[in-house]
């Protein structure tokens, strides 16, 4: 269903697949802002299924992790008593993450973590090569061998995509950005859930071109409503 990549927008379906994921979090953690909550849950589901047909099972992997952060914060806000409740929700979100290493795995080669150690590996030499960036070459007259096989347009790392793109030193200080941000962001969260969101996050930025200057202003607006926004009594839902 994502043929056509649906590139008037953004060009890669990660990019998609960010948004979506970063737009859940949202839902969930402001889960009681909505009056109804079956009108938060439609939109869960519809962030889901949009998800669902970008066709990135990182992303998937990143909303286990996010869940399952929420899950602890549960655990830790009921004193971690165990019940047959949080007993059933351990097992299905160990079920959830074993279907989409499954998934993975039936894909990707998880040895070499679906191709991307060549393609990082490959990456690295180009960018010693060409420390000052390649420039306007990037995406569109470039293309790597990364194994005999495989020939890809990116480093499928949104980190080394900036420092071929624009520099080593630019890649250094985009990638110190985004961990000071995500550093903060869990820091004012104090959270499980914000540490399990960061991380499904990172991952998905750190295997494919999940980011980029196009969306980055979106980006922040999401990471500071899912967790540095914190809402007043005025602004809570009027009663059902």
């Amino acid at each position: 269903m994502f043929g056509i990549r649906c590139s008037w927008l953004f060009p890669h379906k990660s990019q998609y697949a960010l948004v979506l994921l970063m737009s859940i979090f949202l839902v969930l953690r402001r889960r009681r802002a909505f009056s109804r909550q079956w009108i938060g849950w439609g939109i869960f589901l519809l962030l889901l299924y949009g998800l669902y047909i970008c066709d990135t099972m990182s992303a998937f992997g990143g909303l286990v992790l996010g869940i399952g952060g929420m899950f602890l914060d549960y655990l830790r806000k009921k004193g971690l008593r165990l019940n047959k409740y949080t007993l059933a929700g351990g097992g299905l979100l160990t079920a959830a993450g074993s279907a989409v290493l499954f998934v993975i795995s039936r894909q990707r080669n998880l040895g070499t973590l679906g191709a991307r150690i060549p393609i990082w590996t490959k990456s690295l030499r180009i960018i010693l090569e060409n420390p000052a960036g390649i420039g306007q070459r990037f995406g569109t007259h470039f293309g790597m061998q990364a194994t005999e096989t495989l020939s890809v347009d990116n480093c499928h790392n949104v980190f080394l995509n900036h420092a071929l793109r624009f520099s080593i030193p630019a890649g250094i200080l985009f990638m110190i950005l985004i961990l000071l941000i995500a550093a903060y962001a869990v820091y004012v969260s104090r959270s499980f859930f914000a540490l399990g969101s960061w991380l499904g996050i990172l991952i998905l930025m750190n295997m494919d071109q999940a980011l980029n200057p196009i969306q980055f202003a979106y980006f922040i607006l999401l990471v500071f409503f899912i967790y540095l926004y914190e809402p007043s009594e005025q602004d809570a839902p009027a009663a059902s």
